[in-house]
């Protein structure tokens, strides 16, 4: 009996593990589906990010008119965003789906392109610009009294 325990118990720690792995990007869906999984409401096959919600990229300029493996992709680009962002990793590894699914480099570069800017939730940020200090009275009579020396300087030395 103890041992059927410890296979659930293994069973179980190994399906969270792959929960986390997969919903890493979005703690929200992470943490219902391992709440979910306590429970014993999930099934192994709702695990998969497959059967996450699809996107409707019909009003997409970019991904209205592709394929379906080019709005599947897209569908996996959205699940590895984390905000606004795709880590350095995630992109390689989805270059490397989307090699599998028949999709060229530079299409699947635009595609994580329409996804990021149809999924953008945030405008971007402002940069505040470096705003100049006005220069101070003492500060401008200085820089007046130095000049008008060396225009005296300049005059002295070629007069005399």
């Amino acid at each position: 009996m103890d041992d059927i325990r410890h296979n659930s118990d293994a069973d179980y720690r190994r399906r969270a593990r792959r929960i986390r792995a997969i919903w890493r990007g979005n703690p929200q869906r992470t943490q219902t589906a391992i709440a979910q999984l306590a429970s014993g409401r999930l099934n192994k096959s709702e695990i998969s990010p497959r059967h996450a919600n699809k996107i409707d990229w019909s009003q997409s300029a970019i991904l209205g008119h592709r394929s379906a493996a080019a709005r599947e992709f897209a569908d996996l680009v959205a699940q590895r965003l984390v905000g606004d962002e795709l880590p350095w990793n995630q992109r390689q590894t989805l270059l490397i789906i989307a090699h599998r699914f028949r999709i060229s480099r530079f299409e699947a570069n635009l595609i994580i392109a329409a996804a990021q800017h149809h999924l953008r939730r945030l405008p971007p940020a402002i940069v505040p610009r470096h705003t100049r200090r006005p220069i101070s009275i003492p500060a401008m009579l200085a820089i007046a009294l130095s000049v008008e020396m060396l225009a005296l300087g300049c005059a002295w030395h070629f007069l005399f």
